[in-house]
């Protein structure tokens, strides 16, 4: 039996527009008419163990019950893997770093920030090709 193919991954930037915002025109001179756009990365492996830790089983029991803490890991991912909002305020505009993370709290595009954070969290996850362990 020969051995899996060991490959790099690739995580560069890339950029994510919501549903909502698909249809509008990203060189509008109206704000309301310009999509918001997140820039983010895939999660790292180190990344993904801390927001498997803040998650836990309502009743270990009884898994059907659901989870806690996903609140929690989509904030993780708001604040870990998105790098940058633009077209928040005004065309053109760019949030990074800390401002980027108050854009959480603000009300307006709560959707839209979950659905990115979901996104990139998604990106993540391997396929089923990659979780297999034999042939």
């Amino acid at each position: 039996m020969s051995r899996k193919v060991i490959k790099k991954v690739v995580n560069e930037p890339q950029e994510f527009i919501a549903s909502t915002h698909k249809d509008l025109d990203r060189d509008s001179k109206d704000i309301k008419d310009r999509p918001i756009i997140f820039v983010g990365k895939r999660m790292t492996r180190d990344q993904q163990w801390d927001s498997r830790d803040l998650i836990e089983l309502k009743d270990p029991k009884n898994t059907d019950k659901g989870v806690n803490g996903l609140g929690k890991v989509l904030k993780y991912c708001w604040e870990n893997l998105i790098i940058e909002v633009k077209n928040v305020v005004e065309p053109g505009d760019s949030f990074k770093g800390e401002e980027k993370n108050a854009l959480w709290e603000y009300e307006g595009m709560e959707a839209e920030a979950a659905e990115a954070a979901t996104h990139f969290y998604s990106l993540s996850n391997l396929t089923d090709e990659e979780v297999k362990t034999s042939d």
